[in-house]
């Protein structure tokens, strides 16, 4: 006994625009005389499409015909209305970067802060570590003058 592999898998169905006519039109997605093919679900309602049989009778109904004839204006009207999703997706991530680049542009400036505050400090400290110095090793001169030979 041969066994075959079919797939579980629901495919949408989706028909195939003619450009001699300028429509679009039914076409069985499976090839003839196959047996395992896969499952589809037709765009007008979800039926589901299992067989030629059920596609050629589903097809013949009056609201799969009527789905078919306004297909170009609801693929058209699918298509703005995914742009608009994708239009509105892009300005929300536009103003979350706008957002994220002030909070960076606040940490810059508090860092720049900070680094100004730590090069005084520094300096204090230098200044009272030399005077440090100057307590522990007085000299009449700071500078020896160099003998001349």
């Amino acid at each position: 006994m041969e066994t075959t592999l079919v797939s579980t898998e629901v495919k949408d169905y989706v028909p195939e625009f003619n450009p001699e006519t300028g429509k679009y039109e039914d076409k069985a997605p499976w090839r003839w005389g196959t047996t395992a093919h896969s499952t589809y679900k037709c765009f007008c309602n979800g039926y589901i499409l299992e067989n030629r049989a059920k596609f050629n009778a589903h097809c013949k109904g009056k609201g799969h015909k009527k789905a078919l004839e306004n297909y170009k204006n609801q693929s058209e009207d699918m298509e703005k209305r995914d742009m608009r999703v994708e239009l509105e997706m892009l300005k929300r991530e536009k103003q979350q970067m706008e957002k994220e680049q002030r909070i960076l542009e606040r940490n810059i400036l508090e860092l720049k802060e900070k680094v100004v505050s730590v090069k005084r400090e520094n300096t204090k400290l230098e200044e009272a570590n030399l005077a440090l110095y100057r307590e522990l090793h007085p000299s009449e001169d700071e500078f020896e003058d160099a003998e001349e030979n």
